[in-house]
């Protein structure tokens, strides 16, 4: 209200006010910046607390104002910052500079070892750049470290797949299927057991995995549309026709839909 009004300064004195009150930093920094576009009133702001650079820096990446964020994280006092690390790490990925993002990861694991989000983003990066076998070393090791989190599996089953280690990525999807009673991460193990078995040719199980992991996230366009793809492979093209209109009522419009169903179409027409 007193921003409205506009005795900004005052307002500004609340949003402190309310910080020291316990009200969540990342909140209240996220609506100043959502307000002001007084430049000098919010390096005044920032100015007084480093770590308001942090808050500010995950809400301008969020908003895909990715050189604002890296700006914000330029300040020498955050250099060792784990979150700072973290900043870059998440600009560099949704730039594509997988070079970056790897120097961002690693930095991370230096600063908070326990962290899963260094390995994961290092894993990305090496992904990302073709080096399957250095992915799936690393995702080996950092699961040592930081412990199995299902987000580093998930990452060590794609790498395993790139390396064409079946047997060992079918054995890691199937641990994380049993340590999970939530649909969508069961829906989210079955498509991993779905491209392994893809992976190694066996397109008749790949899609009976597609159709459990669509039985647990029945919203989900992307599991329908692997299993069109797959019914497309198995030569049962009013099956994937069906399953794309289903994806064309879910969500219109979009050109991968609309590209198979007519390359379907004219193998079948033909």
């Amino acid at each position: 209200v007193l921003w409205r009004l506009g005795a900004r300064e005052q307002a500004m004195l609340e949003y402190r006010t309310a910080e020291e009150l316990g009200a969540p930093r990342h909140l209240v920094v996220s609506e100043v910046v959502g307000l002001t576009q007084d430049h000098a009133l919010l390096e005044r702001y920032i100015a007084e607390d480093p770590e308001r650079r942090l808050l500010l820096a995950d809400t301008l990446a969020a908003k895909g104002r990715l050189d604002g964020a890296l700006a914000m994280v330029g300040d020498p006092l955050l250099s060792d910052h784990p979150q700072r690390h973290e900043v870059v790490a998440r600009v560099s990925l949704m730039k594509k500079d997988y070079n970056a993002l790897l120097d961002a990861a690693r930095a991370l694991q230096v600063a908070s070892p326990k962290n899963p989000a260094g390995y994961r983003y290092e894993a990305q990066a090496l992904l990302a750049l073709g080096e399957g076998q250095r992915a799936a070393d690393s995702l080996a090791q950092a699961i040592q470290n930081a412990g199995p989190a299902a987000e580093l599996m998930r990452l060590q089953v794609r790498a395993l797949i790139a390396t064409e280690e079946f047997t060992e990525a079918r054995e890691v999807a199937k641990k994380l299927l049993a340590r999970t009673a939530r649909p969508r991460e069961a829906g989210s193990a079955h498509r991993l057991l779905a491209q392994i078995y893809f992976a190694e040719g066996q397109t008749q199980r790949a899609l009976r995995e597609y159709e459990k992991a669509r039985d647990r996230m029945p919203d989900s366009v992307a599991v329908r549309f692997d299993i069109a793809l797959m019914r497309d492979r198995l030569g049962d093209f009013r099956g994937a026709l069906d399953e794309l209109r289903r994806i064309e009522s879910m969500s219109p419009g979009m050109p991968r839909t609309r590209a198979l169903r007519e390359s379907i179409q004219s193998r079948s027409d033909a």
